[in-house]
């Protein structure tokens, strides 16, 4: 479980790290994705409502995807930006991916609803290993 956290933490680092078609814009693009994964996984309470859920997480993951691809255009951050980003989204990216913790840490003591989101959350790469 605990190494499970790591790697979502570490995979969330790594998409702050270096966003944007500027890098600002990119990290507030992935910020507001995981304020709608957020707003999803609030409702995920059991295996229907994980079911109903599925659809929405899927594009929320793809809307991820693409912002990851969006960076790797970009590149890398200079240090400078690196530090105004993380400034200015300190706050709200430690809120949200504490939110986002809860939520993978809730769902991950429900084998039930675990197996409804796979298909949603399993897609090679994503920032969410423990549905790989």
């Amino acid at each position: 479980m605990r190494r499970m956290l790591l790697a979502v933490l570490a995979g969330a680092a790594l998409m702050f790290s270096g966003c944007g078609d500027s890098h600002d814009k990119l990290t507030a693009d992935m910020l507001d994705a995981i304020r709608d994964m957020n707003g999803v996984l609030e409702n995920v309470k059991d295996p229907a409502s994980a079911e109903a859920a599925a659809d929405d997480l899927a594009a929320i993951r793809d809307r991820m995807d693409a912002i990851k691809e969006r960076e790797e255009k970009l590149g890398r951050p200079s240090p400078e930006q690196s530090k105004a980003v993380m400034e200015k989204y300190k706050e709200p990216i430690s809120k949200e991916m504490g939110a986002l913790m809860a939520h993978m840490m809730r769902i991950a003591q429900n084998p039930a609803i675990m197996e409804k989101l796979k298909g949603s959350l399993d897609k090679p790469g994503s920032p969410f290993p423990m549905f790989q």
